[in-house]
């Protein structure tokens, strides 16, 4: 089974929220998320890791979304770290 979840604008979040990769890991399952800022990653439930597929606005984008110049994005994160970044939001 895959997931695919368009993430809303509301937090203007450039990566994921941590629910859908804990979500897909719990499960042992493979996902996709796609964020407001047009990226979309790949959630490997079997190692934990959300990877990075295409960068910005490769989705299309939210027009509410605004870039934050100051963030850097990683091209992988894995659940621990992806709950520390959603802690600082």
């Amino acid at each position: 089974m895959r997931h695919i979840v368009m993430l809303g604008a509301f937090g203007l979040c450039p990566i994921m929220a941590t629910a859908q990769p804990a979500g897909d890991i719990d499960e042992g399952v493979n996902g996709y998320v796609a964020t407001p800022g047009g990226r979309l990653w790949f959630n490997d439930g079997g190692d934990g890791v959300a990877y990075l597929i295409c960068g910005p606005n490769c989705m299309g984008q939210d027009p509410r979304y605004r870039e934050d110049v100051s963030d850097q994005i990683q091209d992988s994160y894995s659940l621990d770290e992806l709950e520390d970044r959603q802690s600082g939001w």
